[in-house]
């Protein structure tokens, strides 16, 4: 009689290789993410808003920030997809604000730069995305 098979004992099979190959999906919402800056920068020095000069450093700062977020992306770090959703909360509520009329009414760039940020938040939920950011610990 043999002895029965140890359920505590780890298997033998090999793991499956990590897919290294970012997603078609993944590098569309990191062109999405810059592209949402630079339709905000736009939208910001070519309003004739009085305060420009403190607003045109902040959109520097701004640029700054969006390309870390994206290289943060593109290597994979998953506190980046997670700052991508929470951060739609606020264009969401910015969204609704400009679609209020009155002032901020005449920025279409805006609006359209909120839209865009709103579909990259949905984009980090793609299942190629997911497994992108899951994968992380099986490669490194």
């Amino acid at each position: 009689m043999s002895a029965p098979d140890n359920p505590y004992q780890a298997s033998d099979a090999a793991l499956p290789a990590p897919d290294l190959k970012r997603p078609p999906a993944l590098r569309l919402a990191v062109v999405g993410y810059l592209s949402v800056y630079v339709l905000q920068a736009i939208a910001i020095l070519h309003s004739d808003l009085p305060y420009r000069v403190p607003l045109t450093a902040a959109v520097v700062a701004k640029g700054v920030f969006a390309l870390a977020i994206g290289a943060a992306l593109w290597w994979r770090q998953s506190w980046a997809r997670v700052w991508v959703v929470f951060a739609t909360v606020f264009a969401v509520f910015g969204l609704v604000l400009l679609l209020r009329p009155g002032e901020w009414a005449f920025l279409g760039l805006a609006v359209v730069s909120h839209l865009l940020r709103i579909a990259v938040a949905g984009m980090m939920f793609l299942p190629s995305v997911r497994r992108w950011f899951a994968s992380r610990g099986a490669a490194g």
